[in-house]
């Protein structure tokens, strides 16, 4: 079960895709507005809407697509109840302050690896979600040290999924490059 925070373009149309790409069994969504959460529904981006306790209390994988600033929080209300082996990811354009603060929040057994997927548009909002956002665009896979290297192995294989071009880059240094 795949768990998306925030159905904008890029959290909407990572849902899509692992619907259609066949990267989830389930999709549910979560975020702030429950219109936006009944669009997703209707349009097929995800299978169910849920409070983000909810959505992520059975999730395999968690991918935050809220705003940098918003993450942290968002986790802290989930973090109680992720389950031992979810994998936790954001889509998040900036990676060394999160992977430096998130995996903190988390509970023992529940790895965080961010996600950097370089695809969007000018167009906002779950309605422009799109499941070939990520076909062909870069997304770099952002370990740290302390990754555990099968975790690693699995996130690459969801973005490959959904039709992206993996690299792996430590934090900081896609930081600089970015």
């Amino acid at each position: 079960r795949l768990a998306v925070r925030g159905l904008g373009l890029r959290g909407g149309s990572g849902a899509r895709a692992a619907r259609e790409r066949g990267a989830a069994r389930s999709v549910v969504g979560t975020g702030r507005r429950r219109e936006g959460l009944e669009e997703a529904t209707r349009r097929g981006v995800v299978d169910a809407a849920a409070s983000v306790e909810r959505a992520v209390d059975a999730a395999d994988l968690v991918v935050l697509a809220t705003p940098v600033t918003a993450m942290a929080e968002q986790l802290r209300r989930a973090a109680p109840h992720l389950r031992p082996g979810t994998i936790v990811t954001d889509v998040g354009s900036v990676k060394g302050v999160l992977a430096e603060t998130l995996p903190g929040l988390l509970p023992p057994g529940v790895p965080y690896v961010g996600s950097h997927p370089m695809a969007g548009s000018h167009l906002r909002g779950v309605e422009h979600a799109r499941e070939d956002l990520f076909v062909d665009a870069p997304c770099v896979v952002t370990p740290t040290p302390q990754s555990d290297p099968a975790v690693v192995e699995r996130l690459e294989a969801f973005w490959t999924r959904l039709g992206a071009r993996v690299a792996r880059r430590d934090p900081m240094a896609h930081d600089a490059e970015v």
